[in-house]
């Protein structure tokens, strides 16, 4: 009789952790869901900040090329005589 009772008592503790692992599996796929959306977000923010280093190279390579120009030192190949 005791081995029933241990044994329902067994298949009890069974059931309820069972009811307690589904929640905790659902979180589980939600938080792998928004970990994938930031890991996203996270490639587009790289995608940004190459971006932006391209165009502070550029603003750069542009004011030294006008300084030049604005000192008469710019080599006249680089600037169209049209």
């Amino acid at each position: 009789m005791e081995i029933i009772h241990i044994m329902d008592k067994q298949a009890t503790v069974l059931k309820e952790s069972l009811w307690e692992s589904r929640p905790n599996a659902q979180l589980i796929r939600e938080l792998r869901g928004q970990f994938a959306s930031l890991q996203s977000l996270d490639d587009t923010f790289e995608a940004l900040n190459q971006i932006l280093q391209w165009l502070h190279q550029l603003a750069d390579s542009l004011n030294i090329e006008f300084s030049l120009l604005a000192n008469g030192h710019l080599a006249p190949q680089i600037v169209s005589p049209v």
